[in-house]
């Protein structure tokens, strides 16, 4: 059972385990909040030991979730159930780091001394082909990094406000970030993106759904592209 910062706990335990050791620890005046049920992003299962970066709009859901129970219950601890998994407490722990970022301004070093219980854990990173392998550290630097150049901002939602900025539409993110929408991934604001190589199975559809997944074609990118201001296209 941790407190991390302000309001926020973690529990390592499930939900039933993590409201018997709430009320010993904080007697009172505090919410537990369990794991996701339907939520994949914590779905890591006993057998991933391994960290995966959470992709953007799940730290964004996330940061929105915690907002919403902060602002509806301003005297209460929050404390958020990890499950007694390892990779499922790594990636709540991450999460609440993000939304401590984005929400709460707190810097990297702070952040990462707030979850010195859990450096041994967060060590643990999936190896890479490369040799770069992601650990939790290096996301929450990225967040960080991110957040000084006002490349995202969870406030700005809507497209149109603080167009004098470079910032990331949370909405217009989620939406072509779907891979029911091209499964496009804005990096820097109105400079870079990714997303998969146009599939030559679509024939002269815009796209076809296949194997239980949509592929897009050269001519739906195309579009899109020209929408998006894309001036260049490396393959």
């Amino acid at each position: 059972f941790i407190h991390v910062h302000n309001r926020l706990y973690l529990a390592l335990y499930d939900a039933e385990q993590a409201e018997i050791m709430a009320r010993h620890e904080l007697k009172l005046n505090f919410l537990v909040v369990p794991l996701p049920k339907n939520d994949t992003s914590c779905d890591v299962g006993e057998d991933n030991e391994f960290f995966k970066p959470s992709s953007l709009t799940e730290i964004f859901k996330f940061d929105e979730m915690a907002c919403t129970l902060e602002r509806k219950n301003p005297t209460m601890k929050l404390v958020f159930c990890t499950g007694v998994h390892r990779p499922s407490q790594v990636r709540i722990a991450f999460l609440v780091g993000c939304h401590m970022i984005m929400s709460h301004g707190i810097g990297f070093e702070e952040t990462h001394l707030s979850f010195k219980h859990f450096h041994g854990l967060f060590d643990r990173v999936a190896p890479a082909a490369d040799g770069n392998a992601v650990s939790v550290s290096n996301c929450w630097r990225a967040l960080c990094r991110a957040k000084c150049l006002n490349w995202i901002d969870f406030r700005k939602v809507v497209a149109g406000e603080r167009e004098d900025v470079p910032c990331i539409c949370m909405d217009e993110y989620m939406h072509y970030a779907s891979t029911l929408n091209g499964d496009i991934h804005l990096v820097v604001p109105g400079e870079f993106l990714l997303f998969d190589a146009p599939s030559g199975s679509v024939g002269s559809a815009p796209w076809v759904d296949e194997g239980g997944r949509r592929r897009f074609g050269a001519a739906f990118y195309a579009d899109l592209f020209e929408y998006l201001g894309v001036v260049l296209v490396v393959r």
